[in-house]
């Protein structure tokens, strides 16, 4: 990479083109697909903005990988304002937007996909500066309607009578997957056409039958800093800060237990948690008398004399505030923390991932939980992605499964209560502060110099030294 000095950025934006074939819904066979592929010249500022905590979990996950910090920076450091664009791309356009993805091809690379003509307002957002980005247009199929089609073809098995079933839609080829186990439905693949609902006979919907396994999903229950009232066993960890607007309190996942107390820090003090509501978390009952979990599995608490705060434990005694809500897309690197086996980071493997009743979830790659991480947050910096649901073996192996925050106001009608930060309002200069106990440099203050703080910034009569005394601000 070469480095420049320049203050000016130059972009330049070098389009070829390929022919792909793709098979999707609503395509017969291969056909043409264009392939843009963006390269800049940005300055790697502009592609690596982040803040402190984005970049210790950078660091973190380069000494995990045994990657240089600069292996690491290509692979993550561009993916947090990455994220925030497509959370707003999905939004913007609903109907044509068709995925996002870190491509395996190689280091830094990010995808965005689209069912028609890629839009030329993503096309110029100032968030792809510095980002090497493959547009793939023309796939036929958006984001939405696999979605849609993978739902109505999970709850079709399910109402079939199928009790392990695990579903999500392949973004690269417009297709449903479908796990099913084996049950007394079914004693073979060759009868497996007899009880298939009609949604599931569709073209794109692939299924495999799997022998029962040990993998049943990991309830969770054994540690953290959740423990069942009236006892010692820690059961779950605690997530993220939520409000209703009247009642603040605290999230963690449905399938942890109603009567909870939580410790900050394992045998410290106990505060006695009052349960308010659940939304998935329970097992599948194929008679359908049991709630399913559309949006995911979360239960939240509240507390009489305690107040919830919107930080979280990023590692053991390590806090870190929450500021914004994101959403995860394939293969983003994102990292964990459950009071049982403490910080983990790993890349997404699919979104919107249904397992068993509940939906709308995330898998990883790997399992690096245990039992008690459950309801423990997943985040990248101050960005908080979801919360542990727990492991299950699925696609061949155990992964991580965590329920997305952007689903919880839809799953319980609350919302993710984050640390308020404001930037600089007129009048503002020097270093300010901000809030979430942060400051910000608003630029020089007017006047003579009175004085000098300790980093020697000029410091007029209208500013005090702040920030530890180091910044000349007000």
């Amino acid at each position: 990479m070469t480095n420049r000095t320049s203050a000016r950025t130059r972009i330049h934006r070098n389009l070829t083109r390929a022919v792909i074939c793709l098979v999707g819904v609503g395509m017969a066979g291969c056909q043409p697909t264009e392939v843009l592929v963006a390269e800049s010249d940005d300055e790697p500022s502009l592609r690596y903005a982040l803040s402190a905590a984005e970049l210790e979990d950078v660091q973190f996950i380069a000494a995990s990988n045994d990657w240089t910090l600069d292996e690491a920076m290509e692979r993550v450091g561009w993916q947090p304002r990455f994220a925030e664009l497509v959370g707003w791309a999905r939004a913007t356009y609903p109907d044509e937007f068709a995925g996002a993805a870190a491509t395996p091809e190689g280091p830094g690379q990010a995808r965005l996909q689209f069912k028609g003509d890629v839009p030329a307002e993503i096309a110029r957002d100032p968030r792809l500066r510095g980002i090497d980005v493959q547009y793939r247009s023309g796939l036929g199929y958006s984001e939405a309607e696999l979605h849609g089609q993978q739902l109505e073809v999970h709850q079709g098995l399910l109402d079939a009578g199928f009790v392990h079933v695990v579903s999500s839609y392949d973004i690269d080829n417009g297709e449903v997957d479908v796990e099913l186990g084996a049950n007394h439905l079914v004693f073979s693949p060759r009868e497996l056409e007899d009880f298939l609902p009609e949604a599931a006979r569709a073209p794109n919907v692939n299924i495999s039958i799997v022998e029962p396994n040990d993998g049943e999903l990991y309830e969770l229950f054994g540690g953290g800093s959740f423990e069942m009232a009236g006892g010692s066993d820690n059961v779950c960890t605690a997530g993220v800060m939520v409000s209703d607007g009247v009642t603040d309190g605290m999230l963690t996942a449905g399938h942890c237990a109603d009567a909870l107390t939580l410790e900050n820090t394992r045998g410290a003090t106990e505060h006695t948690a009052t349960f308010i509501a659940q939304h998935g978390g329970f097992p599948f009952d194929p008679s359908g008398n049991s709630p399913t979990g559309d949006f995911g599995d979360f239960q939240w608490h509240s507390f009489t004399t305690d107040v919830p705060s919107t930080s979280f434990f990023q590692n053991f005694g390590v806090r870190r505030e929450a500021w914004s809500v994101r959403t995860a897309f394939r293969n983003a690197t994102l990292c964990r923390f459950g009071q049982v086996t403490g910080k983990h980071c790993d890349e997404v493997f699919r979104t919107n991932v249904s397992s068993g009743a509940d939906a709308r979830l995330v898998a990883m790659r790997n399992d690096n939980g245990m039992g008690g991480d459950s309801g423990g947050p997943w985040y990248l910096g101050n960005s908080v992605y979801g919360i542990e649901k727990g492991s299950r073996r699925i696609w061949f192996k155990k992964r991580e499964l965590f329920s997305q925050l952007i689903h919880v106001g839809s799953a319980l009608g609350v919302t993710v209560s984050l640390c308020q930060r404001r930037t600089c309002q007129p009048g503002d200069c020097g270093h300010v502060s901000v809030g979430c106990g942060a400051t910000t440099f608003c630029g020089e203050c007017d006047g003579e110099c009175e004085s000098y703080c300790p980093n020697g910034s000029c410091c007029p009569e209208s500013g005090v030294c702040v920030d530890d005394g180091v910044f000349c601000g007000f």
